[in-house]
């Protein structure tokens, strides 16, 4: 069709220009051949608009096509950090969020998982939205999600981890240069602060208890705590001249946890001024984010090579009827109040009594 049109614009071109006046503008053209080709010039142009307007047209209809689909992949972790904000900010009464950690994806997004926090916090805590915003962390939490396919693996596993498929991936050492660099940055003074003060306040058996159930292969027996959490004040200082790929090397996996269990417990104090924040021991299946009961972006924590894709749904038998009630199932029941004791009445004694 496209070509048609070209050969039909590119004759009544040349037509045009030999028999009538508009000849005259090619001056240049001292025969026909030279016409005949600033014609077939002239044809390819429109020709070129032509087809650009039409590949737009087709795209916007396949964008239609694919944004009406109740359920479709929306890419891999953790690019969908955005996609989690922006449905946040499309939530209007309710959200539920069931998940691992409080942090989700701070380790390999710090900078997307910055703007999620500003989108929750304001949903939440904002007079005009006051959005009921309930987090269930399922299972231990963890230092990184299981739903990323770098879960449960040591810092020497790690490093030898391919690069996702999925364009602009990052290497594992990329991804730790970035956050510690992320750690350093002005912005993360707070959490500098916050970390330097608590230091000497950690129930150290309680932290090495968590230690060994999140690092693999866990040597954690023969590592004082005190050391260790005095090594990620010392990571996270700001000005450091220690490149922050150094900062890390095979073996130092107590460490690296430590630093996202220290981190994790930064951002759970500093949400539950605006939110419900919940834990159960039962791990989930499936992590996912709820907006209004009726749309959802959501990840399975063991899909094999799969792992780590994500999906938007707004499917409701997906959001209501899978997703709600595993939600509300989970979520801790809050024991009834006593019944009230009924009023006693005043003793009234007659005057025969008295």
């Amino acid at each position: 069709m496209l070509f048609l049109f070209w050969l039909a614009m590119a004759v009544v071109s040349v037509i045009s220009i030999y028999h009538y006046p508009a000849r005259q503008y090619f001056k240049s053209a001292h025969d026909e051949f030279e016409i005949i080709v600033a014609a077939i010039t002239l044809g390819s142009v429109a020709l070129g608009i032509f087809a650009y307007r039409d590949a737009l047209d087709q795209l916007r209809v396949q964008r239609e096509i694919t944004e009406g689909l109740s359920t479709r992949s929306i890419g891999w972790f953790p690019r969908i950090l955005d996609d989690i904000a922006e449905l946040i900010e499309r939530t209007k009464d309710s959200l539920d969020i069931l998940t691992d950690a409080v942090d989700y994806g701070s380790f390999f997004d710090p900078a997307g998982h910055g703007r999620l926090m500003e989108k929750l916090i304001a949903a939440a805590a904002t007079r005009e939205k006051r959005v009921k915003v309930r987090m269930l962390i399922c299972g231990e939490a963890q230092s990184i999600t299981t739903s990323s396919f770098h879960y449960g693996k040591t810092l020497k596993e790690l490093r030898k981890v391919r690069k996702q498929s999925a364009p602009g991936s990052r290497t594992f050492d990329e991804h730790l240069t970035g956050y510690i660099s992320f750690l350093r940055r002005d912005e993360e003074k707070g959490f500098r602060e916050w970390l330097d003060k608590n230091t000497n306040t950690v129930n150290l058996n309680d932290f090495r208890g968590r230690l060994k159930r999140c690092v693999p292969n866990s040597l954690t027996n023969q590592v004082c705590p005190n050391d260790v959490l005095k090594k990620c004040v010392i990571i996270c200082k700001e000005g450091s001249t220690t490149k922050a790929s150094k900062c890390l090397k095979d073996g130092d996996d107590y460490y690296f946890h430590a630093l996202l269990q220290l981190r994790h417990d930064w951002f759970k104090q500093t949400l539950r001024c605006h939110i419900e924040i919940e834990h159960v021991n039962n791990p989930a299946a499936v992590h996912f984010w709820l907006s209004d009961k009726r749309e959802a972006c959501f990840m399975f924590t063991d899909t094999g090579e799969n792992r780590g894709r994500g999906f938007l749904t707004r499917d409701p038998a997906l959001a209501e009827q899978v997703f709600d009630s595993m939600f509300t199932e989970r979520w801790p029941k809050k024991p009834n109040p006593p019944p009230a004791s009924p009023p006693v009445a005043e003793a009234t004694t007659s005057p025969a009594e008295a």
